[in-house]
């Protein structure tokens, strides 16, 4: 009876602490992403170039790949910004 114990909280005890393959380790929260926006929207206001463009269109598209709600308006903010050849 004590083996049969053991393998079950043996097996519990793999199941629960085995990795998932969707884990990542630098997952962000969707604050953390919002974030992310507005200091590349702000880099981007202040100086409108090819480069901060797409770096805040990047930030934009990350909170679009990700779970976080409202992604319908950041894809149309990305829309909007084009290739960036002509911030």
């Amino acid at each position: 009876m004590k083996k049969l114990l053991f393998s079950v909280l043996f097996m519990a005890l793999v199941f629960t602490t085995s990795c998932n393959k969707d884990d990542d380790g630098d997952a962000q929260t969707c604050e953390q992403r919002v974030e992310r926006i507005q200091a590349e929207l702000l880099v981007y206001l202040d100086e409108a170039t090819t480069e901060n463009c797409r770096n805040y269109k990047a930030a934009l598209q990350a909170y679009v790949d990700s779970d976080c709600p409202g992604q319908s308006t950041y894809q149309a903010l990305i829309d909007g910004l084009g290739d960036c050849s002509n911030p």
